[in-house]
């Protein structure tokens, strides 16, 4: 009986070369090229399990999110009064600079500018992250209101160098696989994945 590969040689090959990060190792695992320059790109509508990715060019200096297509809504416990204006969650949020979000059930002034539409946004911390909206001249945030993103399932480090690999076991994604690169963010990469 051989023995079990790794998930390295399981999606680059024994080997582990950089020339079979877009060779099908398994039958059933897909590859996909995406270039990071651009905006989001769905690399497969439907539940799908994430092996690994490749670094193909250097990623530039920004966190690359791996998202799934299913969004995750979060209750709004603050919004200042500032531009840009700062958004404070009552739990973590789990989003990224560059992710878009969409607001409902804004009280008040925040209302108008913020509800129903969407918004790139900047982390600034767990619970916290900032949209271009200058809210300096708005009455004070009340209570209310509720931001929606899609989830980050994974996310590969900034500044990753050519021929980095990262593996995952057999991470998840419910309803879609999309890689959500941040602004001006610049490189590719190959994913093997497999349709589930």
């Amino acid at each position: 009986m051989g023995r079990t590969r790794t998930w390295g040689e399981y999606i680059l090959g024994a080997g582990g070369a950089a020339a079979d990060a877009t060779t099908a190792i398994h039958p059933e695992c897909l590859y996909a090229t995406v270039d990071v320059a651009a905006n989001a790109t769905t690399v497969y509508n439907g539940p799908a399990i994430l092996f690994g990715v490749y670094v193909n060019t250097v990623l530039s200096a920004h966190l690359l999110p791996i998202q799934d297509g299913i969004s995750a809504t979060f209750t709004v416990g603050a919004a200042s009064l500032a531009s840009p204006t700062e958004i404070t969650t009552t739990a973590a949020h789990g989003l990224v600079s560059g992710q878009t979000v969409t607001f409902a059930g804004m009280p008040g002034d925040f209302a108008a500018p913020l509800n129903g539409l969407n918004f790139k946004i900047t982390y600034v911390a767990a619970t916290k992250f900032t949209i271009a909206v200058d809210a300096g001249a708005f009455g004070a945030y009340t209570s209310g209101g509720t931001v929606t993103g899609a989830t980050t399932v994974a996310w590969i480090p900034a500044s990753s160098a050519v021929g980095t690999m990262f593996t995952f076991p057999g991470v998840r994604f419910e309803n879609s696989l999309i890689v959500n690169p941040s602004d001006a963010a610049d490189g590719s990469i190959v994913l093997a994945y497999r349709p589930v």
